[in-house]
């Protein structure tokens, strides 16, 4: 693989850019660097540390968010993971980019990422435990498909999803064109069942029957809530602890991930951009899960992006939009930003 240094020139965060700007070519002779696109699945932002949770569910990505560039009021366009992908994808909203509803997909008339991407010359692998985006339309682009999961309401398979991940690395050609990664990552959405190492660790006072969400929770919510399920009692705590230890095993796996590309000799030249398709309710505003509401629980996501050498480390106050990854991307890397787009470039 070939290792590109990093530029020496920071990019500076704006939360607009000139039309120059935005439709820029890339220069043939400036080198582009891989990518890492990182969704982490129902995960809320306030969850993660480096959004000020008090719990150490993200170590690793809390060192990335010292050393990159931290939205602190990004959103999701949807609360259920078709639409929202659909719109990371192609940086069109729902409505407007054709992408609306349950069975929601990447319309055929806007390119999604890997498209544009492949154009520039990037080999690009598309990896996820998540069966909700089996669709072919959500592959367009990508020169490898790998999901391995069966099941859509799965869990534990987040460091099977790293080893796949560095598999097609290592069978990469070397010292050829840079690669592009989608890895989605299905945990910690739901039934929260995490590696018993983490579980013991988050749990603080598990009751003696523990619920499950699908089976116990969602069918018999009114009754639950009468017997006084919610905040402080310890079967809804236990569902909080659960959650918190499968985002825990994300992490781990992305640490691993991290830690396998730089042994490879990928870690200077690598871009990560983490992210979220939509949060995750615990009684809020009286529901659980995703999907059921557009509140603060249910949009509010981690953005954060870590460029070595070409985004200085710092936060962002303005909002942000899963809808604005794809200019941002192609902006940053040097490449053609269309102008058709509803997001916009975050770094000038």
């Amino acid at each position: 693989m070939t290792r590109i240094a990093p530029a020496t020139l920071g990019l500076v965060v704006a939360i607009a850019c000139s039309p120059e700007d935005a439709t820029r070519a890339h220069d043939p002779q400036a080198p582009l660097q891989n990518v890492v696109l990182v969704v982490i699945d129902s995960l809320r932002a306030d969850h993660v540390g480096a959004y000020g949770y008090p719990r150490p569910t993200t170590p690793f990505l809390d060192r990335l968010a010292s050393e990159g560039l931290v939205w602190e009021d990004a959103r999701s366009p949807s609360s259920y993971t078709r639409e929202s992908v659909a719109a990371l994808f192609t940086g069109r909203l729902p409505t407007p980019g054709g992408a609306r509803g349950w069975w929601a997909r990447p319309h055929p008339s806007r390119p999604t990422l890997a498209e544009r991407l492949s154009w520039h010359g990037y080999r690009t692998g598309f990896f996820t435990d998540t069966v909700m985006l089996r669709h072919r339309s959500f592959a367009r682009g990508f020169d490898t498909v790998v999901q391995p999961n069966e099941r859509w309401d799965a869990s534990g398979g987040s460091a099977g999803l790293t080893d796949r991940l560095l598999e097609w690395v290592d069978g990469l050609e070397p010292d050829t064109a840079p690669f592009f990664v989608y890895a989605h990552y299905l945990d910690p959405h739901a039934p929260y069942q995490p590696p018993a190492d983490l579980d013991a660790r988050f749990a603080r006072d598990p009751p003696e029957q523990r619920l499950h969400l699908y089976r116990d929770v969602l069918p018999g919510l009114t009754e639950l809530v009468e017997d006084g399920l919610g905040p402080g009692d310890p079967r809804f705590e236990d569902l909080v602890d659960r959650y918190d230890a499968e985002i825990a095993d994300v992490d781990r796996a992305l640490r691993r991930l991290w830690e396998g590309l730089d042994r490879r000799g990928l870690g200077a030249d690598t871009w990560w951009l983490v992210t979220s398709d939509h949060g995750e309710e615990f009684l809020e505003h009286g529901s659980f899960e995703h999907g059921w509401t557009l509140f603060e629980e249910s949009v509010r996501i981690p953005l954060l992006l870590w460029a070595p050498g070409r985004v200085a480390p710092g936060r962002v106050a303005g909002a942000a939009s899963l809808v604005d990854v794809v200019p941002t991307l192609l902006h940053g890397l040097g490449l053609a930003t269309p102008d058709d787009l509803d997001g916009a470039p975050l770094l000038r």
